[in-house]
């Protein structure tokens, strides 16, 4: 009975950390495309983990990002400078070798579990830049 007791209690506060994450990504994606809208060069807001765990143990390394992997839980804020921070940062994502952008994108992927971030592990370059513009529409719109 107490094991069932735990269990419930469990998924009563992924539940609770769920939908407060998703209050935070829906008022995040609010403000970006504030901020897109206006071609403000003040950073987007960061968005949240929503669904638990990862595709993967490890990470792909990231060049000066630290990813934790130990992993990530619901509601938790990616490691600063995984996600482009601003429309400029897009452009350099944009500039990256298709090894350092199919890299990053994958680490996005690791990180958000979410399967509109998804691209190959042989990834090429179109498929790169279609992830990209798949990374720009989670951070704006549902």
């Amino acid at each position: 009975m107490l094991l069932m007791l735990q269990n419930i209690q469990q998924n009563q506060n992924l539940y609770n950390r769920r939908w407060e994450a998703l209050i935070q990504v829906m008022s995040a994606r609010s403000r970006n495309q504030f901020i897109k809208e206006k071609g403000l060069l003040e950073p987007f807001a960061s968005l949240p983990k929503l669904f638990p765990g990862h595709p993967w143990v490890q990470p792909p390394h990231v060049e000066g990002v630290n990813i934790d992997v130990g992993g990530y839980q619901v509601g938790d804020n990616p490691p600063p400078g995984l996600v482009p921070a601003n429309q400029d940062e897009f452009g350099v994502m944009k500039g990256l070798d298709v090894v350092d952008l199919r890299s990053r994108l994958r680490a996005i992927f690791w990180f958000y579990h979410d399967v509109r971030l998804s691209i190959p592990t042989n990834a090429m370059a179109w498929r790169c830049i279609q992830g990209l513009k798949s990374l720009e529409m989670f951070l704006l719109h549902p």
